[in-house]
Formats: structure tokens, sequence, C-alpha cells
């Protein structure tokens, strides 16, 4: 089942995204689009094989939207702890003004966040 909706959700996608590119597109060109290997799509698309890896699934994400979870049958991140991720990750200085503030607001309250671990314990 899950294998026929990543098959039907990503031939859906392939064909939005060619119809978008106004011209007729290739698999091969669609996998790197979305930054995968052309034989993980093919394997996708065709309902072949076991669910993406982690890291084609952020690729997924990325590139044709979050619904991708629902398909999987996995939890949507929290966007919150999304945004905390950015923010650490920001070169800004102002940004990097605002994790501080929100590192000490969070220890004050018992939570163990850092900028080197990225994970509250």
């Amino acid at each position: 089942m899950e294998n026929e909706q990543l098959s039907s959700f990503l031939t859906r996608k392939f064909r939005e995204w060619e119809a978008n590119t106004k011209r007729r597109q290739t698999v091969a060109a669609f996998a790197r689009w979305v930054g995968v290997s052309q034989a993980s799509m093919s394997r996708w698309m065709s309902g072949d094989g076991g669910p993406p890896e982690a890291h084609n699934i952020n690729k997924l994400v990325e590139r044709l939207g979050p619904e991708i979870y629902d398909i999987l049958g996995m939890p949507r991140p929290d966007p919150v702890i999304i945004a905390l991720q950015e923010m650490s990750e920001s070169d800004d200085p102002e940004i990097q003004k605002d994790w501080d503030l929100i590192l000490k607001m969070l220890s004050e309250h018992g939570f163990i966040l850092t900028k080197d671990t990225k994970r509250m314990r």
C-alpha cells in the first residue's frame, strides 16, 4: 500500500514538475532536480523496493512537500523544532543573538539545548 501511494505521489509530482517546465522531461532529470539518484527515483515511481532512506526523505520533502511524511506513515517534524534548528545553524548575528536568548530561557526552565548538540535533553 505504502509503495503504491509513494509511486502515485511521485508520478503526480513528476507530471506537475514537467508541466511547470513546459517541456517533456525524463525521470533522470526529475531525480536530479529532487537531488536523488535516478535508480532510486525509478524504483519508487515503479513501486519496487522499500521506502526512501532518511537523507532522501529530506530531499523529497524539500522539493515536493511534507505530504511525503504522511505517505510514508511518518510523523511530520514539529515546525518549532525545525525553526530552532535553522536558527542554531545561522551565521546571522541578529539570529544568533535571538538563539542565545532562547538557550538562556530554556536553561532557566531546566532544558539543556546547546549549539553543539542541537537537541533537548
